[in-house]
């Protein structure tokens, strides 16, 4: 009779398992269910590359991709790989370039070309350009620049460009020159990464308002001071990495910055062992600046110049590197007058402690707080961080090898009285997992690739 009564019961789980799936399969709802609008917001998410796989799979398929390459503004272009030629990335450009052509939207204003090495068939990137008359935005990076003739054309056609960005690309200052006369509408430029310029074109720019030559260690500082006369209206200026041949040309150079560049809201700069001492004080006369960077690469007194920058009072968000651990750090209570400080990045070795991540929270407009590789902090500062900060909605502490899993806990009781949501971000060889938890909605921690210094 227990056998009955339990191969009945068996029979009514196995029947009640087969309408559960049924049910399952009856709530899936297949890609092709969904109408065109819904097909091509998930088109715009596809590269270039796997919309032109995407429109092969049918006719509807095709006919939708037609509709999103008319509807698309901007492209990118990135090393591409194929079955074919699984380690040959120009052969497959090269080989698709006329069906991108064929359909590209002619009013596209943006173009990004990430590690394509075209230094010789540079003719190919023109033959894409040629469709697209309203580029405003060009992207190249890593992108093999050596032929000024071809460069001359590119930018005789396109003359209303205004973004240029032409990062780690090997420039030279007889290329650039080519490329900028032309450029007649140019109002942003970022050059980084190009270690062989000195700059002598830089005095043919005018109204520029954001300049990035991060890296160019051997800018001619004649050059860059005969440039913020020009262009009085600058509001970013790049310059860390760059390293002038004596501490007094290192004061004309900042001595310019705050006499021509008073519109400046972003500065991001390098201090070297030859600078004078007072010279990085003249930055802080900059009435706009909101966004400030310092690379510290030598002893300077930085609390001085947080003093002075908190006078004014319209930090928003500031940056420091130390070298190697070189350097002086900000004492805490100097970053307590800046009442609109949103976002805080160190990358320090022995900073912040305990007591500085203490006092850290109690910089109420605090929003984003990257600790890179800062590996003296510790999970009970963390917590005390956390539990202070309510405005926090962004912690980076990826590279931060003495934080574990322990310090979660801690932080849970705070969690339920949280204003905004808290994401804090890990690397994924860190001794720290995924958080998640449905009672916890305002947490959550999420794992990154890892990440080297």
């Amino acid at each position: 009779m227990d056998a009955l009564q339990c191969n009945k019961k068996m029979r009514l789980e196995d029947h009640a398992v087969e309408s559960d799936e049924e049910q399952n399969d009856e709530k899936r709802l297949s890609i092709l269910e969904l109408n065109d609008d819904c097909l091509l917001i998930i088109f715009s998410y596809l590269n270039i590359w796997q919309l032109m796989t995407a429109e092969d799979a049918c006719e509807r398929f095709k006919f939708v991709a037609e509709i999103a390459y008319r509807t698309r503004r901007m492209l990118q272009l990135r090393c591409h790989t194929s079955f074919q030629h699984p380690h040959d990335h120009e052969k497959v450009i090269l080989a698709d370039v006329q069906d991108i052509v064929k359909r590209l939207n002619p009013r596209m204003h943006s173009l990004t070309v990430y590690g394509c090495k075209f230094a010789s068939p540079i003719e190919t990137l023109l033959s894409i350009l040629g469709k697209c008359s309203n580029l405003r935005k060009l992207y190249l990076v890593r992108f093999s620049l050596r032929k000024a003739d071809c460069l001359d054309n590119l930018f005789r056609a396109f003359g209303n460009v205004k973004v240029a960005d032409f990062k780690d690309c090997g420039l030279t200052d007889n290329i650039l020159e080519v490329c900028l006369r032309q450029a007649t509408q140019l109002e942003s430029l970022r050059v980084s990464l190009n270690a062989s310029i000195q700059g002598y074109w830089l005095t043919e720019l005018k109204n520029i308002k954001s300049i990035d030559l991060s890296h160019c260690r051997i800018i001619t500082e004649c050059f860059l001071i005969q440039f913020l006369q020009n262009n009085e209206g600058l509001k970013s200026l790049s310059i860390n990495g760059s390293n002038f041949a004596s501490s007094a040309r290192y004061y004309r150079y900042h001595q310019a910055i705050s006499r021509y560049s008073t519109s400046l809201e972003t500065l991001k700069i390098t201090i070297w062992a030859n600078t004078e001492k007072d010279a990085f004080t003249l930055i802080a006369s900059l009435p706009r600046l909101k966004h400030l960077m310092i690379d510290i690469r030598a002893d300077f007194d930085v609390d001085l110049l947080m003093e002075k920058l908190g006078k004014r009072n319209v930090l928003e968000s500031l940056h420091i590197h130390c070298f190697r651990d070189i350097g002086p750090v900000p004492d805490v209570q100097n970053l307590l007058s800046f009442s609109k400080l949103k976002s805080l990045q160190f990358r320090c070795f022995s900073y912040p402690r305990y007591c500085d991540l203490v006092q850290l929270g109690a910089i109420k407009t605090l929003e984003e707080l990257s600790l890179e590789y800062c590996i003296a902090v510790t999970n009970e500062g963390l917590v005390e961080l956390i539990n202070n900060c309510q405005t926090l909605k962004l912690l980076n502490i990826i590279g931060c090898s003495r934080i574990t899993n322990d310090f979660i806990p801690g932080i849970l009781p705070s969690m339920h009285n949280r204003t905004t949501f808290l994401q804090i971000v890990v690397v994924n060889n860190q001794s720290i997992y995924n958080f998640n938890n449905p009672k916890f909605p305002k947490l959550k921690v999420t794992c990154k690739y890892k990440r080297y210094w």
